[in-house]
């Protein structure tokens, strides 16, 4: 019987399939010059391949220097009407966008993308394609959202294995653990992909009928960003499915194996961030991965043990208060001395603090980690001694709003840490000498 059902729904899947191929739009299959390709000479026209029969439109292909002038005249069909001709003027030496948008004679859909390459210049990334712009409010609330769903994940995987390790756990602190990091799971891959929807939204400058037709791979696999979404979006796969296994097998070894895979997912936002660039980048990755990873166990935890632990399992409070104070003072070491090397590595002068917009930022989040530093040193000082003497029982019930006020501090650091990551660091001033060749150097 299960062979039938197998047969039956291999017969379905081709059967949906067959028509799905016979109406399928169009889809840019080649291109001359190629995105991201670096040129040696200036190409005298572009050309565009697709998969299938199209209609021109007046700005079927637009190619645009760094400054949004026009180098290409008006497209026409080359060889067949699967390809899309037009000439180009002479072009200097710099980067280029190019934008395309055309009709697919096979379905009536517009579809469009754009790619850049660079004529005796590196081409700039898909995010900075001509036309994009800094990323908006949305999509900073997007990446805060993005971080607090690692941080829940994190934290909540590091509770289980590290902080609750030899202990009896009742069933209601067994389910809301699962809970906890089920939820962090879900939503780091459904936020993530928001995030890189509105990022594809941003880069293609359409309007959102053309995107669901819009050609995403220059951005996907042209860019660190695309890069560390496809990668992170796999490793959270992987955690899914660990977590899955450790439940439908009522088994701790999973989740021991998936708390590792959850750190190095870290390591793909060090990689697509500003530390990867510069001298001496992998110090800065390294250090950014430290920094994130530390304090997303940090916050994590705290929400996880105020959460998840204080209600359903008051005789576990004292001796897992007292094990999480010893692992946070290694956590806070991390993440100060990762955080003060960064600075150091991102200002240009003590000036920046208050003369850049970075700075200004930058402030902020440090006195709340300062706040966040002092909570945590009341804790460590005046609440653990309590904890650990005898008869306080009641100091130690109310201890839980004080977690949950020092995990919205460290929630609000993660704010700025979403907009430090999509703002650029100052730049090094330039002598009046630099300053006037540099231009040259970056325009066409």
């Amino acid at each position: 019987m299960s062979r039938l059902w197998l047969l039956a729904a291999a017969a379905a899947a081709v059967a949906l399939a067959i028509p799905a191929a016979a109406v399928a739009h169009a889809v840019l299959d080649g291109s001359n010059p190629s995105p991201g390709q670096r040129l040696d000479a200036a190409p005298r026209q572009i050309e565009l391949r697709f998969s299938g029969p199209l209609k021109v439109l007046p700005d079927s292909i637009q190619v645009l220097s760094t400054t949004g002038q026009r180098f290409s005249g008006a497209p026409r069909f080359g060889r067949d009407s699967r390809t899309l001709v037009a000439d180009l003027l002479d072009l200097p030496k710099g980067g280029y966008t190019v934008r395309w948008r055309t009709l697919s004679a096979l379905d009536g859909h517009v579809v469009s993308g754009v790619f850049t390459f660079g004529v005796r210049y590196p081409a700039p990334p898909a995010t900075a394609a001509y036309g994009t712009t800094g990323p908006g409010t949305t999509e900073q609330l997007v990446r805060w959202g993005y971080f607090l769903a690692i941080a829940l994940l994190a934290g909540g995987l590091a509770f289980r294995v590290v902080l609750l390790r030899g202990l009896e756990l009742p069933p209601r602190l067994r389910r809301a653990l699962l809970i906890s990091t089920a939820a962090g799971v879900v939503a780091g891959i459904e936020i993530g992909i928001v995030g890189f929807l509105l990022r594809a939204v941003n880069v293609l400058q359409v309007p959102f009928a053309e995107f669901l037709y819009g050609d995403l791979s220059p951005l996907a696999n042209g860019t660190r960003f695309g890069q560390a979404f496809i990668a992170l979006t796999l490793g959270f796969v992987l955690v899914a499915a660990l977590i899955t296994f450790a439940w439908l097998s009522d088994r701790t070894w999973p989740l021991a194996v998936a708390l590792p895979f959850t750190l190095a997912l870290c390591t793909g936002l060090a990689l697509s961030g500003h530390s990867s660039s510069g001298g001496q980048a992998w110090a800065s990755e390294l250090a950014d991965w430290v920094h994130f990873s530390a304090a997303a166990v940090w916050v994590g935890g705290l929400a996880t043990m105020a959460i998840c632990l204080w209600g359903t399992a008051p005789e576990l409070r004292r001796v897992v208060f007292l094990r999480f104070s010893r692992l946070a003072v290694a956590l806070v070491g991390l993440v100060v001395a990762a955080g003060v090397y960064l600075t150091i590595r991102r200002l240009t002068a003590v000036a920046d603090l208050w003369e850049t917009t970075y700075g200004n930022v930058l402030i902020i989040k440090l006195v709340l980690v300062a706040v966040a530093l002092a909570w945590g040193g009341f804790h460590q000082l005046v609440a653990r001694p309590v904890v650990e003497g005898e008869g306080r029982d009641g100091f130690v019930g109310r201890l839980r709003r004080s977690l949950l006020g020092e995990s919205a501090v460290l929630a609000s650091v993660l704010v700025l840490a979403a907009i430090l990551v999509n703002s650029e660091p100052p730049v090094p001033k330039q002598s009046p000498a630099h300053a006037l060749s540099a231009p040259a150097l970056v325009r066409p």
